[in-house]
């Protein structure tokens, strides 16, 4: 998975944040499944992450609602 620069990800995470988004892994045996919380409702994402595939997938995350926030 590709990563954006540093600050960039920061920005994107930032702006997740301060507008009440939050992201994190949940574990399933070995692997994870990405939940988000968002205005009070859940929700576990369907596709299953390594150990390693997990955090850029959630900076991806991050970056794929900032991206979205002006449509």
């Amino acid at each position: 998975m590709k990563r954006l620069e540093a600050s960039r990800d920061m920005e994107a995470q930032s702006y997740c944040f301060n507008k009440g988004y939050k992201i994190y892994p949940i574990p399933e045996g070995l692997d994870y499944r990405i939940q988000i919380e968002y205005k009070g409702q859940t929700r576990l994402g369907e596709k299953i992450y390594s150990k390693t595939e997990w955090y850029d997938a959630i900076w991806e995350l991050y970056d794929k609602i900032y991206e979205g926030r002006n449509l």
